[in-house]
């Protein structure tokens, strides 16, 4: 595959002389398929519409993604949080600089859609260097790991390539209140995304999951027969009747202090 627009932009930028660390992964899945994973000791690629094709999704430096923001009685759609080391990104084979799937359903906007059409193949990053194209993204786009993970682009540069500037307004642009801004919260600015085609091992690269805490003995009990260093956990109560998204950005905030904030800087 030749390579996209948004490769010769990086490409073509000034190589910069320091680039921020990199981030662990983080995938956002349901309760539902906790025990599946934990049987087959794997994440394990699920059918992406989007694609046509068997994709794992992780999100670069945080737990952004978002399952639902409907509310729910139903305990088996509770939100589970992993959180994986860096290293996760030498199995994965595609990055795109936003959420793939909230661009492809139009959720920011017939506008963006159109600006960035064929984003599949204009803003991917396909195989080579994926960590290094997540820090060169970091690097150009937000300078900091800190301001990534905020949400605040830093401002733009008048010598940019096209298409690095075009990411950088879509970025930089307020859409609040808009109604157009996937599931009512806009990660834009911190959704840096990894794909994946192969299994990704939850007894090697797990660092750190939370989970309901009715799930946490079978859960532990799981992964200590797998391995001797146990992951860091996080378990949370819920209400009766729950926002499995309000329950997600808990997750985001606690992987963050428990976890993601020693790779920051």
């Amino acid at each position: 595959m030749p390579p996209s627009e948004l490769e010769i932009a990086l490409g073509a930028t000034l190589p910069a002389t320091t680039t921020p660390p990199e981030l662990p992964l983080a995938h956002l899945t349901a309760a539902r398929y906790l025990k599946g994973i934990l049987d087959a000791k794997y994440l394990l690629p699920r059918l992406c519409k989007v694609f046509g094709k068997r994709l794992l999704y992780f999100s670069y430096g945080g737990v952004f993604y978002r399952t639902s923001a409907e509310q729910s009685e139903n305990a088996t759609e509770l939100p589970v949080a992993m959180v994986f080391t860096p290293e996760v990104m030498e199995a994965c084979c595609r990055l795109f600089p936003f959420d793939s799937g909230a661009m492809a359903g139009k959720l920011y906007g017939d506008k963006w859609y159109t600006a960035m059409e064929p984003f599949d193949k204009r803003f991917s990053i396909c195989d080579g260097n994926l960590s290094k194209a997540a820090r060169l993204l970091v690097h150009h786009l937000y300078q900091t790991n800190s301001r990534y993970v905020e949400g605040r682009p830093a401002r733009g540069n008048a010598s940019w390539p096209p298409a690095l500037s075009l990411l950088h307004t879509f970025l930089d642009e307020d859409l609040s209140g808009t109604g157009i801004v996937p599931l009512g919260i806009d990660h834009r600015q911190r959704s840096i995304e990894l794909l994946s085609e192969g299994p990704v091992s939850i007894a090697e690269k797990l660092i750190w999951i939370g989970l309901p805490h009715h799930r946490l003995v079978r859960t532990m009990k799981a992964i200590r027969a797998l391995t001797r260093t146990l992951p860091q956990v996080y378990t949370y109560d819920w209400r009766r009747n729950f926002n499995p998204g309000e329950i997600a950005a808990e997750l985001e905030r606690e992987a963050r202090d428990q976890v993601l904030e020693r790779y920051l800087e």
